[in-house]
């Protein structure tokens, strides 16, 4: 049966090509006077996105020696393709005439909506003006004699539409003057050929490069809508009107580079930055290698930034711009101060929306708003006086907390993000914030605050991953507009995006999509459009790479939650200050317990969670951690237990529910310095190798449970 199938697609081949070769014929013979076409004369207006190849030829051949097609030939989505493909290599062979006559012409894919939630793909080739073949004829007449083919004329309202069927296969195709146009879908060819019909004129397009990319964000978006559930769909789309990009292919990364234009209809923040100056980012000196994904809007200074958002409302929108003003007027009255301008006066120049990797206690729908200040001092101030002002007016105390030296504060002023910046930031309802080097960081859960304060804090930010620094030099540094995703930290997303019927396939081919392990994007203004920089870099080892990094992640989890300070009891001020010999307090995630000596803790503190459970116990002296600190499992047995000198970790072990070490790692003044190695739950070596200054360095080396090497 695997071998019929495999015949009967390599069939198909030959008789496309030989259709093809037929409309050689009959343009040659009945409209070589006729008037010419553009293949893009032929696309209905609805198409998802349009690509055009200008030599079938050369994109061919560029593929079949490129790394990454020729990488992702194993996953299924790509399998079939590049099988079918080394059979029209095999045939070009046998009949050399039939390639340069087959392929070397231009060509343009598009896709189309059919019916609800259903899609197909429509094929326009230009002929050209070729010698008749009489070859194709005869041989298509051959295997017609031979195989259970039917061609069927059809008349159709826009002109002839021819149908081929083989077994279960079905494809419809016509031709119309120099055009020859094709489809599985039968209303897509009579659609094309209603286009055609209306002789509409379209943008020439000029390129130097092989194959070019239209996309229309619209209808993007109802595509994405198809396959992904609705709430995963969001308006960000309807921000875009198309996008033309050139693809440069090189065996390491995808470049796209050329404009994208912004719907007139949407003003947003993306409008904004089209008509300011481009600026810097300096985004990933606080953004951690958790994140997935971020949007970055850059600029010289918030307060143009500002002034054309009013502008904007008050003469485009007026009746939302009296809405707003009304409610900024009642609120002003209220706090007896000018809150937008006490808001905006410390803001600098960038401001991004960062979407954190999926952690097991986190929410889909959490996600981070990061503002640089111009000056964080200034930031500081403005903050503090403005939740002191809502304090005063309200009974309620503010909710702080504080997480590794740094505090969580919990904005009050409901709906206010939503209410200036606009539907894109609607899920900061009343989000908390925390101060991050020149960032005053947002989010609307604090659980994702604590775990970016954890990185920061720990050095795991984007600066010092070499993978994110040399993908910003690609871009360059002043834009206005950043974007940048992770696709191993994305996944998790689109998996859960994704309508059931989808999630299948996906996960068939999540070794092909998490090979584009870092994509960037760029949007700078030009003319009346964005300059647009697209690069998807390859690594054809990324998806083994990924699966160490989660089992790596659930061996250092433990002791990442312990270096960030998650543990680590907070004395405030008050206390400190007071007489007091002993302290309790909780978070949201701990309960911290002991005693005080002059202000500072003393002897054992003990840290349980929110349900009474002892989680880990600190042996105090004159301040500081000193002797070992164990820590354990809900059911009271060992976890952990680290080494302390002078309050700095000197040594760390690890061990599994029954007592066997599961991981040792070395420490130097306090920082992950010099040789760890993690264990199997059965106390076989897992893997080893070396830290420097708290990050792994070398070359790493892991087995299987039966001692051979992995990776």
């Amino acid at each position: 049966m695997k071998n019929m199938r495999k015949s009967t697609k390599r069939k198909i081949i030959v008789i496309t090509c030989l259709l093809l070769g037929m409309g050689l014929i009959v343009w040659f013979g009945v409209f070589q006077k006729a008037g010419k076409f553009d293949t893009l004369q032929a696309v209905p207006v609805d198409a998802v996105f349009k690509v055009n190849i200008t030599s079938v030829n050369r994109v061919h051949e560029r593929l079949r020696q490129n790394f990454i097609w020729k990488s992702l030939k194993g996953y299924p989505y790509f399998e079939e393709y590049h099988s079918n493909l080394q059979y029209v290599d095999s045939l070009a062979n046998a009949y050399p005439k039939l390639k340069k006559v087959l392929t070397d012409r231009p060509v343009t894919i598009s896709c189309h909506q059919i019916g609800l939630g259903k899609y197909d793909f429509l094929y326009v080739c230009d002929l050209g003006k070729l010698n008749v073949i009489r070859l194709f004829e005869s041989l298509l007449l051959t295997l017609m004699q031979d195989d259970e083919i039917r061609i069927k004329t059809m008349k159709d309202p826009n002109g002839e539409i021819r149908s081929l069927r083989w077994a279960d296969w079905q494809f419809f195709f016509t031709i119309k003057d120099n055009l020859l146009i094709g489809s599985s879908s039968h209303a897509l060819v009579s659609r094309s050929l209603a286009r055609c019909k209306s002789k509409k004129e379209v943008e020439s397009l000029v390129t130097s490069e092989d194959v070019t990319l239209d996309i229309d964000h619209r209808q993007l978006g109802k595509w994405i809508a198809s396959i992904m559930e609705d709430s995963a769909v969001s308006d960000e789309f309807a921000l875009l009107r198309n996008t033309r990009l050139m693809l440069q292919l090189s065996d390491k990364a995808l470049r796209f580079s050329g404009e994208t234009r912004t719907n007139s209809d949407k003003f947003s923040l993306l409008d904004v930055a089209s008509f300011l100056e481009a600026g810097p980012s300096s985004l990933e000196k606080i953004a951690g290698e958790n994140t997935a994904a971020y949007l970055s809007f850059c600029f010289p200074s918030f307060k143009e930034a500002e002034n054309l958002l009013l502008e904007n409302y008050k003469v485009n929108y007026p009746q939302s711009y009296n809405e707003m003003r009304k409610s900024m007027d009642r609120l002003n009255k209220f706090l007896n101060l000018d809150v937008l301008d006490v808001f905006t006066s410390w803001i600098g120049g960038e401001v991004a929306i960062i979407k954190p990797r999926l952690e097991s206690d986190q929410d889909t729908e959490d996600i981070v708003l990061a503002v640089r200040g111009k000056d964080i001092d200034l930031a500081k101030d403005q903050m503090a006086y403005l939740a002191e002002q809502i304090q005063r007016k309200t009974p309620i105390r503010e909710k702080a907390m504080e997480y590794n030296g740094h505090t969580i504060h919990y904005f009050r002023l409901k709906g206010f993000f939503n209410l200036f910046f606009g539907g894109m930031f609607e899920r900061f309802e009343r989000p908390y914030y925390t101060f991050l080097g020149d960032y005053v960081v947002f989010s609307n859960s604090p659980r994702t605050l604590a775990e970016m304060i954890k990185e920061y804090v720990l050095g795991n930010t984007l600066e010092n991953n070499e993978k994110y620094m040399r993908l910003k030099g690609q871009l360059g540094n002043r834009k206005n507009v950043f974007g940048y995703v992770q696709t191993p930290n994305t996944y998790e997303y689109l998996y859960d995006a994704f309508k059931t019927g989808s999630r299948e396939g996906l996960e068939k081919n999540k070794g092909a999509f998490l090979s584009f392990e870092t994509i960037g994007f760029s949007l700078s203004k030009e003319r009346g459009a964005f300059e647009t920089q697209i690069i998807a870099n390859y690594n054809d080892k990324a998806p083994d790479e990924y699966k160490i990094r989660e089992l790596n992640r659930q061996f250092e989890n433990q002791i990442n939650k312990i270096e960030a300070g998650f543990y680590y009891p907070m004395i405030p001020d008050s206390v400190a200050v007071s007489n007091q010999t002993y302290y309790e307090y909780r978070t949201d995630q701990c309960i911290f317990k002991g005693e005080l000596k002059d202000g500072i803790p003393d002897g054992v503190w003990c840290v349980f969670n929110v349900s009474g459970t002892l989680l880990g116990q600190f042996p105090y002296g004159k301040g500081k951690i000193e002797g070992v600190a164990p820590f354990f499992y809900e059911n009271g047995d060992l976890l952990a237990q680290v080494s302390y000198k002078d309050g700095l970790i000197a040594g760390y072990k690890e061990f599994s529910p029954d007592g066997t070490l599961r991981a040792e790692i070395a420490f130097r003044k306090g920082v992950r310095h010099g040789m760890a190695k993690f264990y199997y739950p059965t106390g076989h070596l897992f893997c080893e190798g070396r830290y420097k200054n708290g990050r792994h360095a070398g070359k790493w080396r892991y087995y299987k449970v039966t001692g051979e090497k992995y990776y």
